[in-house]
């Protein structure tokens, strides 16, 4: 996905490119299973900020909203998923 970034496109698909930052990977490891995730930071070994981790478990969760509302269009099976992930960002 790009992004703009001070008027410039930027890459942030971080996972397939591995340059982004070590908050994201281990925000994505501990969103698909807290004990991996929190294992994942325990063998990291430097420290990683965990209101860096949280922000990118928060942009996380918004990319997978917006992939999904994208598959929805395709797969209406999906029309509910999308219905509940849109009202996280509704009702806050």
């Amino acid at each position: 996905m790009l992004v703009p970034r001070g008027g410039e496109p930027l890459w942030s698909d971080f996972e397939d490119t591995c340059r982004g930052p070590v908050a994201w990977d281990l925000a994505c490891l501990r969103r698909h299973s807290s004990a991996f995730g929190d294992r994942a930071l325990e063998v990291y070994g430097a420290p990683v900020d965990e209101g860096q981790i949280d922000l990118c478990m928060r942009a996380r969760d918004l990319e997978v909203t917006v992939w999904t509302c994208l598959l929805a269009r395709q797969r209406p099976y999906l029309t509910e998923r999308v219905e509940a992930r849109l009202s996280v960002y509704r009702n806050s």
